[in-house]
């Protein structure tokens, strides 16, 4: 529960994105964390351009999917003409 470090590569750059913020507990037999970041829409947007999204999670890296990708796009187009 030490590590809370969040970074992320849109297109195989560095994006800047907001601390993060994190609450864990532990009980009887398990380890509950959670962290969470409040992502400002100006990245949301960057992010829906990129081809390729990367994150890592402390130690654990993945790359959002095809669908993944579809979904950010179509909440960033849904947003976008809403304003």
């Amino acid at each position: 529960m030490s590590c809370h470090s969040v970074d992320c590569l849109a297109d195989g750059s560095p994006v800047q994105l907001p601390p993060s913020k994190h609450r864990g507990r532990v009980g009887r037999g398990y380890v509950l964390e959670n962290i969470s970041i409040i992502v400002p829409f100006s990245i949301l947007e960057q992010l829906s351009k990129s081809e390729k999204v990367e994150f890592k999670l402390c130690a654990t890296e993945f790359t959002l999917g095809k669908s993944e990708m579809e979904d950010l796009r179509k909440f960033v187009e849904a947003f976008t003409e809403r304003r």
